[in-house]
């Protein structure tokens, strides 16, 4: 297992530091000397530099890209290179993430990491007063929006990827329906990743979806045909006026459909 490198004898002093960071622990950082010799050639700025190690996220079945875009998403958007920023950096190597930004927003990385393997139910995340006040009426005195960011495990209920986008719909339609990114909304969103549902909302939207949640794996526990009832679903996305009506009470009855 060989790298070769050609390139100016300068470069090859970065390229060995990189390669210094992959052989340590998570988390090690660059020391000063390091870090003036990087800033003073353009390849770091005033940024500090750790390496992240997601193997076990990788072999739980999280996605890189999923991986990478959730970090960007959630820590500081504007930040990130990848979303148009001019500060923070991620870079990917087998296994690894090394992550270039500042010691505020490593802990904030630190953290996402930990929501995204479970070590972490949920993370408080604050919409500022500015964007809040740009959103609704400019000037006016409006406290920040707090929204929450939890995971949902949904292969029990949802063991298909068609069954997955379809309730993600049901979610967006039948709870907090105007607040979702996706749906033309300015504060909700949802992803998927590995069987996990990760959704940022209100507390209160939060506590509807997990009865939704609940409601529909107890219909399957109590013998609704899961293929049957999602059809079902789908069927009254496309015609019910009052989809939140409807879904209080299709969840509410105790009969499974029949033939």
């Amino acid at each position: 297992d060989h790298l070769v490198v050609s390139t100016t004898l300068g470069h090859l002093h970065h390229v060995e530091l990189m390669l210094a960071l992959l052989r340590n622990q998570r988390n090690w950082i660059l020391d000063d000397a390091d870090i003036d010799e990087l800033r003073k050639t353009g390849h770091l700025g005033a940024l500090t530099t750790r390496i992240y190690d997601i193997g076990d996220l990788i072999r739980a079945g999280y996605d890189l890209e999923f991986i990478t875009d959730f970090i960007a998403e959630n820590v500081d958007p504007d930040h990130w290179a990848i979303l148009g920023g001019d500060l923070g950096r991620i870079h990917s190597f087998h296994n690894t993430l090394i992550i270039q930004t500042t010691l505020a927003h490593h802990d904030r990385v630190d953290r996402v990491l930990e929501f995204i393997s479970g070590r972490l139910d949920s993370i408080l995340v604050r919409l500022d007063s500015y964007l809040v006040q740009t959103i609704t009426s400019p000037g006016q005195d409006i406290e920040p929006i707090e929204l929450h960011l939890r995971r949902y495990r949904i292969g029990d209920i949802a063991p298909s990827d068609e069954m997955i986008l379809l309730l993600e719909d049901v979610i967006r339609i039948a709870v907090t329906p105007d607040d979702w990114y996706s749906h033309g909304g300015e504060r909700a969103w949802i992803s998927v990743n590995n069987g996990v549902i990760f959704i940022a909302n209100t507390i209160v939207a939060h506590d509807a979806i997990a009865r939704l949640l609940a409601g529909i794996r107890s219909k399957i526990e109590l013998g609704f045909d899961r293929e049957k009832l999602f059809d079902r679903l789908d069927a009254e996305i496309s015609k019910s006026e009052d989809f939140p009506g409807f879904i209080d009470q299709f969840l509410q009855s105790e009969t499974p459909p029949t033939d």
